[in-house]
């Protein structure tokens, strides 16, 4: 068999040819991905990955999945809206929903993932976009900046719970998608920050996935930390489970409200289980009404 050096002295071409055939057809090996190591950014690796955020377009696109009832639902969108009015700067506004509609002209709805997903991703497939998808019960309590979802170097942001063990697993399905992919942390809930050219890798190479709350807040932040090496940061956002102890944390989020010590934003379980508690501290949060609401239409009616 010909060596690698008299392969290159006598025939360099097809030595050539052969080396770029096998760089191309190589399938990349990701490693685990380790909270403290990415957090080690060498200036090199700064100035290497540097872009410009402020030329970066964000989409906000809420999910709808809760199974609460018309005026619930109606409710929690209102309160929602005049949260993204007040706090949020965004090129574009999506809801997917096969209730929740909007008349408005700064306000896109979509039946389903995969309308909006021919429409808004594969629509501008050439535009690496990122996307920021959130469901019903998620309130910004801040002014939002580019920085709260994509880093100086150019990586975009995926928060995890404050607690980094692993509490669900999908090692399996993503190895089928990912060769050789490995994580070692939970997501925050009802929060995926991605890019267009993630989300069209993971639609060309999903295996039937249902596209549900645990598609978009579990599966999909974990595969596309590892597809794109994000940064991993623990979560600034407050989250409150709507069973015991809320009360005290509504008046906590209240008096911090405004300050620095505020949070990014809350995020809730599905379940509400005091309407009248639950609205009252949302009203309490954003009293003013905004334009957004008024267009606000369900169109189905829950039993």
């Amino acid at each position: 068999m010909m060596s690698k050096l008299s392969k290159l002295i006598k025939t360099p071409n097809l030595y050539f040819k052969d080396a770029l055939k096998k760089h191309l057809n190589k399938k990349p090996v990701l490693t685990q991905i380790n909270i403290k190591e990415t957090k080690k950014i060498t200036p090199i690796e700064v100035e290497r990955y540097k872009v410009d955020i402020n030329a970066q377009k964000i989409n906000l696109i809420i999910i709808d999945s809760l199974s609460e009832k018309t005026e619930v639902k109606k409710n929690i969108v209102k309160f929602q809206t005049r949260s993204i009015e007040k706090y949020g700067e965004f090129s574009s506004i999506s809801y997917i929903s096969d209730e929740i509609n909007f008349q408005h002209r700064d306000i896109t709805t979509f039946k389903n993932y995969n309308e909006f997903y021919i429409n808004k991703v594969l629509a501008n497939i050439n535009r690496n976009e990122i996307y920021v998808f959130i469901n019903l019960n998620f309130f910004f309590l801040r002014k939002i900046k580019k920085e709260s979802f994509i880093h100086k170097n150019g990586k975009l942001i995926t928060y995890i719970k404050k607690n980094k063990n692993k509490t669900i697993n999908y090692d399996e399905k993503i190895k089928k998608i990912i060769d050789g992919a490995s994580y070692n942390f939970t997501p925050m809930e009802n929060l995926c920050i991605c890019n267009t050219m993630s989300l069209a890798y993971l639609m060309a190479n999903s295996f039937n996935q249902n596209l549900d709350s645990n598609y978009f807040f579990q599966f999909l932040p974990i595969s596309v930390a590892i597809i794109q090496q994000n940064d991993i940061q623990e979560s600034p956002i407050q989250y409150a489970r709507l069973d015991q102890g809320y009360v005290e944390k509504f008046v906590w989020i209240q008096s911090v409200h405004g300050s620095n010590r505020c949070p990014l934003a809350i995020t809730f379980d599905k379940k509400v289980s005091n309407e009248e508690v639950y609205f009252e501290f949302l009203n309490n949060l954003f009293p003013h009404p905004g334009e957004f609401e008024k267009s606000i239409s369900i169109d189905k009616l829950h039993a």
